[in-house]
C-alpha cells in the first residue's frame, strides 16, 4: 500500500478499511482521491476502492463508469428490476396460478407489474411480477425467480386482474411454443397439447382456460390487424 499512499499523499488509516458499505456511499474526500488515482493508475484506484469499501467486487466497472466516466456515484449500479417466476413451459402448464402467486410471497417489492405485451416475444414479456424500483449492484434475485431490467414499458396490474394476467402469460408462452400449429386451420385444445407433446392429465385448470382462449385467438390471428401477441388478443372474459 506504500505506493498507493505516496500517490494520494497520506497514510491509509486501519480504521478506514471497509468502513464504507457500498460504492454508492463514498464520502467526498475518498471519491476525489479515487478519481485522482484513476487518472494515474486504474489498478491503483481499484485497490483503493477495495480497501475502503466493504462490497467492492465490481470496483473495476465503477472505476470505468464513475471515476473515469460521467456516471453519478449515487445512482451507479442502481436500476428498477422486475422479478417473476422462473418456470419452464411444462411447469407453467402444470402449476396452478394460486401456487405461482404463493411462491412469489417471498419476493420483496411492489405488486403487481409486467412488461407490456407486444409481438417481440421474450419469456418475461407479460409475466406478472414484483417491481424492485431501486435494486443496487448487490441485489440478488430470490430463489425461484427470474428478473429483467424494468424500463418505460412496465405497466401495473390490478389485484382483481392478477389471475387473468397469469393465464394470459401462460397462453402467450404456449402460443410461442406452438406458433406453427396455431397458424393452421381447425385449431383445437387437443391439437395444442399434441403440438407441445404435453400430457393432458397434468394440465392445470388455469392452463386449460388459457388453452381454450388460445383456440379462439388463433382465429383472430388470420383476421385481425393487431400488434398484440397471442395471449393478449382476446377479451378478459375468455380468460376468466
Amino acid at each position: 500500500m506504500s505506493h498507493l499512499e505516496t500517490l494520494i499523499g497520506r497514510n491509509l488509516e486501519p480504521s478506514e478499511q471497509h468502513s464504507v458499505p457500498t460504492l454508492n456511499e463514498l464520502p467526498p474526500l475518498m471519491l476525489e482521491e479515487a478519481r485522482k488515482l484513476a487518472r494515474v493508475s486504474r489498478p491503483m484506484a481499484v485497490s483503493y476502492l477495495q480497501y475502503h469499501v466493504a462490497e467492492a467486487a465490481v470496483a473495476t466497472d465503477f472505476c470505468d463508469d464513475v471515476l473515469l466516466g460521467t456516471h453519478a456515484m449515487a445512482t451507479w449500479g442502481i436500476r428498477a428490476v422486475l422479478c417473476y417466476r422462473d418456470l419452464s413451459i411444462d411447469e407453467l402448464m402444470n402449476e396452478p396460478v394460486e401456487e405461482m402467486i404463493a411462491e412469489m410471497g417471498v419476493f420483496i417489492g411492489e405488486r403487481w407489474y409486467r412488461k407490456q405485451p407486444n409481438r417481440e416475444f421474450t419469456e418475461s414479456r407479460g409475466a406478472p411480477g414484483v417491481l424492485v424500483r431501486a435494486a443496487n449492484y448487490l441485489w440478488k434475485r430470490p430463489l425461484g425467480a427470474a428478473s429483467v431490467v424494468a424500463g418505460s414499458d412496465i405497466e401495473q396490474i390490478a389485484d382483481a386482474n392478477i389471475v387473468i394476467a397469469f393465464r394470459r402469460w401462460i397462453a402467450s408462452r404456449i402460443g410461442w411454443q406452438a406458433e406453427d400449429y396455431l397458424s393452421t386451420n381447425g385449431v383445437t385444445a387437443a391439437g395444442i397439447l399434441a403440438a407441445l407433446a404435453h400430457d393432458p392429465a397434468s394440465v392445470s385448470v388455469d392452463a386449460s382456460v388459457a388453452i381454450s382462449a388460445l383456440v379462439h385467438e388463433a382465429a383472430l390471428l388470420r383476421s385481425a390487424e393487431t400488434d398484440l401477441p397471442l395471449g393478449y388478443m382476446g377479451p378478459d372474459d375468455w380468460y376468466r
